[in-house]
């Protein structure tokens, strides 16, 4: 029976070929590699219309659903819509291969192939079909056999015909639950069933990959580079053994109308990143009151330090400093007028304290660490602190930053303020650079226009202060004008929660920081500007609606002694923001030359 087809086919065709035909004799049965859950129809359109009445446009599942439904009605009749689709990429051990074969099995829950042949029969590729006694249909479009068989509710399609038997009438047992977890997408790719020879073919083209980077740098960095990449390659390896299943997923949670994107690493037992977890789950994070700041990003995190990581991590910060030691004093050489001597031991010194605190850094069992990065409205600030045992490595750092800024005149001595405020266990000291002295890097052959230093005052204030902090065990360091009160603020509270990471941006702050860039910046006769600008006052308008819950969140953390978990978090206000997008859209191609007026 021959008939006309689409893309669809054409494209099954394609992967069967890449794949193969599956021809070979089994040695056991296959196993799954990867599995992907799409929750099914229902799911998708009740998320659109979730989405749709949060951004005050109920249509939204319309625009989406009446095209689909004028173009598929016969297959969207037959289709059981509250049930997922899926996909398996099976992997197959041959007889005679040094190699496993890699197959896809594809899941529909519709009982015939007829509607979707039907649907297809408009179409311009002919399709041969021919149906078997044992129930599967053979399709051919001019490349390797594609197998369709009914089995229960489901309708299957295989690039080989050895993965149609024994199959489950109930298809959902082979997605591993992740359509009730995930009700929008899911992937989860199963490690532990990988060939050896797949995973060393994995790494190899990785490294490969990396030589042909380390082939394009200078040759005086490539012999540090290329010991760092080995290094972090060989523990990332050893990181990868270890995982047993990587798992990626997408909801809409309905209560909170969060988009939640979950990424979970499992390990087997006993390996090494089983221990990492089991040990990081002991240590409480000290610095939580930080992720209540409404900053741009907020971060607090909490991490164990056994001797494989704190050896892998030594030699790549060793070999790291060396590259940027070598870069400099390597600029050094090459810039005219200046005293190589001076700024060569300058640059050695640097290097030798950087050496030394990150030394002290890496020593600790437990590294705790906060960061806060401000960015709105021109309030640039960054704070990070973590616990130490030598805090006296950063007081000599400092030390030996401002003796030398104020030796060489780049800073006058007013500029600098030593143990000028104590407060909790914490000794302060900073230092002011004014924004002038970039004009003082011509030796360097920086050139720094007055319209440059007028744009960086607007964005920075017209100097940069760094401050550092040191108690008894933890140190503190920062750049910007509210450092100690942001320290103060985010220290207020201690936490119990375990090893843990946490970002939170808040989208509306950074949109106001680039909503300045827009319009300090952006020349004035671009003609598409008066639309960005209108674009930015209908997202910012959305935003407001939703002050409180406007943020991206991202957290790290191992809810289980051989789990690892990941998430990202877009909150109400996003979410309401992506509804808008398309009226948004519409809104500008409709904007008259006087709705665009105020903004030219």
């Amino acid at each position: 029976m021959k008939r006309t087809t689409s893309w669809f086919i054409v494209f099954a065709t394609i992967l069967a070929t890449l794949l193969g035909s599956g021809v070979n004799v089994q040695a056991e049965k296959p196993k799954p590699v990867v599995t992907i859950s799409f929750a099914g129809y229902n799911a998708f359109i009740n998320n659109l219309k979730t989405i749709g009445e949060l951004a005050d446009y109920p249509s939204l599942s319309s625009m989406v659903e009446f095209p689909l439904q004028l173009a598929m009605s016969d297959i969207l009749k037959e289709m059981d819509k509250n049930a997922p689709i899926g996909a398996v990429l099976m992997q197959e051990e041959v007889e005679d291969a040094d190699i496993p074969e890699y197959n896809f099995l594809f899941f529909l829950p519709i009982t015939s192939a007829e509607p979707i042949f039907d649907f297809l029969s408009a179409q311009s590729v002919d399709l041969d079909i021919t149906q078997q006694e044992n129930g599967v249909i053979t399709v051919n479009a001019g490349g390797p056999d594609l197998f369709l068989k009914s089995e229960g509710k489901f309708l299957y399609l295989a690039t080989a015909e050895s993965l149609l038997k024994d199959l489950p009438k109930d298809a959902t047992v082979l997605l591993d639950n992740l359509h009730t977890k995930y009700n929008i997408f899911a992937v989860k790719i199963h490690m532990d069933n990988l060939s050896s020879e797949t995973k060393q073919w994995a790494f190899d083209t990785i490294l490969e990959g990396i030589e042909l980077v380390e082939d394009d740098e200078a040759n005086s960095l490539s012999a540090l580079t290329k010991q760092n990449n080995r290094e972090m390659l060989k523990l990332w390896k050893e990181y990868a053994d270890s995982i047993t299943t990587l798992t990626y997923g997408m909801l809409l949670d309905k209560e909170t109308c969060q988009l939640k994107m979950e990424g979970l690493v499992q390990t087997a037992e006993g390996s090494v990143l089983e221990n990492i977890f089991q040990n990081a789950k002991k240590h409480p994070s000290q610095f939580s009151g930080f992720s209540k700041l409404d900053a741009t990003i907020t971060s607090y995190s909490s991490s164990v330090m056994n001797n494989k990581t704190r050896e892998t991590s030594t030699t790549s910060l060793n070999s790291t400093l060396q590259i940027i030691e070598l870069s400099i004093l390597e600029e050094i050489k090459k810039a005219p007028n200046i005293d190589k001597g001076k700024y060569t031991a300058l640059t050695e010194l640097f290097v030798k304290n950087m050496k030394n605190l990150c030394a002290d850094l890496l020593a600790q069992e437990v590294l705790d660490s906060a960061a806060i990065y401000d960015l709105s409205m021109g309030n640039f600030m960054v704070l990070s602190i973590g616990t130490s045992k030598n805090p006296e490595s950063l007081t000599k750092l400092f030390k030996d930053l401002s003796d030398t800024l104020a030796k060489e005149k780049i800073i006058n001595e007013s500029d600098i303020q030593t143990n000028f405020e104590k407060w909790n266990d914490f000794t302060f000291s900073k230092l002011s650079i004014p924004l002038d002295v970039l004009t003082k890097l011509e030796s360097f052959d920086a050139e720094v226009n007055s319209e440059d230093m007028e744009n960086l005052k607007k964005l920075f204030g017209e100097e940069i202060t760094l401050t550092v902090g040191t108690s008894k065990d933890k140190i503190m360091i920062g750049m910007g004008e509210n450092v100690i009160p942001t320290l103060k603020k985010g220290l207020q509270e201690k936490s119990e929660t375990t090893f843990q990471s946490h970002v939170k941006l808040s989208s509306l702050s950074a949109l106001n920081f680039g909503k300045q860039l827009v319009y300090e910046f952006a020349p004035e006769d671009d003609e598409s500007l008066p639309k960005i600008k209108y674009a930015l006052q209908m997202i910012e308008e959305i935003l407001e609606s939703e002050k409180d819950e406007n943020h991206i969140q991202i957290q790290c953390f191992s809810p289980e002694s051989n789990t690892f978990k990941g998430e990202f978090i877009m909150e109400k206000g996003l979410v309401k923001l992506l509804g808008s997008i398309p009226n948004i859209v519409m809104m500008l191609q409709l904007a008259s030359e006087e709705d665009l007026e105020e903004f030219k």
